[in-house]
């Protein structure tokens, strides 16, 4: 059941949330789970930077 659609603004939002939290990773884009990387920035290790367009394939 979908609730609401999240605007790729709103994430921006959420980001700008966590850093001003000092948070040093946060991956909030369409998408993307709560775990990704998540061993890796436990340990205080980088991630790649998270990609927040989402290009939109065609069906063939």
């Amino acid at each position: 059941m979908l609730f609401r659609s999240v605007h790729p603004d709103e994430f921006e939002r959420y980001t700008a949330h966590g850093q001003a939290l000092g948070f040093k990773n946060i991956w909030a884009a369409p998408m993307v789970r709560s775990s990704y990387f998540a061993d890796r920035q436990y340990r205080g290790e980088p991630v790649p930077p998270v990609r927040r367009s989402v290009k939109a394939t065609a069906a063939n």
